[in-house]
């Protein structure tokens, strides 16, 4: 058994109030199991190869530790030796994936018996595409054959906190349509689309001509619109059935997207509808092309007018 494992049961006993091991093995006693002292010890130090499932399991019901977060740690500790070092990155993200669903569920409002429902609701979520902030950026960024980005933004639009500013910029270096589906007093002056703008200008500015660039183009939508929508998208290449995807915005707080779920096939086809009508009754006719070019769910053949070079793609 690894030391680790060890220190993780001398700190679960500390946690739950047992100062010594001595104290834990009268508590043990209590729970019917006979240890001794000098046992308990070889298990905090990790000198015990093939610990007892049953004395795991007194000892999580004594340390108010749930029994699969004791067996994930024992598991973790003596069996990573085999990994990939090289995916070292992702494998330690894997594992803080397990850690975080063997935690105990609170009780929603107090009600109690729910915790299957959450349990089931969270092998849901997992199971589906999901991004944080800055995956989703790194989604944009490096989308293939970009070449129109719809975004629906009710809150944050110019979000320097993240990278999501930055993979706008580099949009528009590949000369990538970026639309902003936004309110109408954002587009005014001070709102939140003239801020971004004032921001992508000093960019243009610095390093691009206006040549080389596409602007962001604004697409105002009503209150009632907004409020349809029911929350923040972001769609790439919605002209372009064989290559468009889709992802929707989940908050916590005011500012920037946290996370981001993808968008069944249904939906997203759903979704490239409604705002396509809403842009209809927004703008002049000659305005649509850079909304929307003219190839709405063309079955394939299309080849992209700016593909990316096989270097920059990832898949």
């Amino acid at each position: 058994m690894s030391p680790k494992f060890g220190d993780y049961l001398r700190k679960a006993r500390q946690e739950a109030g047992i100062k010594t091991q001595q104290q834990a093995v009268q508590e043990l006693q209590k729970l019917g199991r006979a240890v001794s002292q000098g046992l308990l010890a070889q298990y905090e130090t990790g000198k015990i190869k093939d610990p007892d499932p049953n004395l795991l399991c007194l000892l999580a019901a004594l340390y108010k530790k749930d029994y699969l977060e004791v067996v994930f740690h024992l598991i973790r500790e003596k069996y990573s030796q085999c990994l990939d070092q090289e995916a070292a990155r992702i494998t330690e993200e894997r594992w803080r994936l397990w850690e975080a669903a063997l935690q105990p569920l609170k009780q929603v409002d107090g009600v109690p018996d729910l915790e299957v429902f959450q349990l089931r609701a969270k092998t849901s979520l997992i199971q589906q595409e999901v991004l944080n902030a800055e995956g989703l950026a790194l989604w944009e960024k490096n989308y293939p054959h970009l070449e129109v980005v719809w975004i629906v933004a009710s809150a944050a639009l110019n979000d320097k906190s993240s990278r999501i500013l930055d993979s706008v910029i580099h949009n528009m270096k590949r000369r990538v349509q970026m639309v902003y589906f936004v309110r109408g007093e954002d587009v005014k002056t001070g709102g939140r689309f003239w801020q971004l703008q004032r921001t992508l200008s000093k960019v243009q500015s610095a390093e691009l001509s206006k040549e080389d660039v596409k602007l962001p183009v604004p697409v105002e939508l009503t209150a009632d619109q907004l409020g349809w929508l029911n929350t923040d998208l972001i769609i790439a290449n919605p002209h372009w059935q064989e290559h468009s995807a889709g992802f929707k915005y989940i908050r916590r707080g005011r500012v920037g997207p946290s996370y981001a779920v993808r968008m069944s096939s249904f939906e997203l086809a759903e979704m490239i509808h409604v705002l396509r009508s809403f842009a209809g009754t927004q703008l002049p006719e000659e305005a649509m092309e850079k909304v929307l070019p003219d190839k709405l769910f063309n079955s394939g053949s299309h080849q992209p007018s700016n593909p990316d070079s096989p270097d920059e793609i990832v898949h």
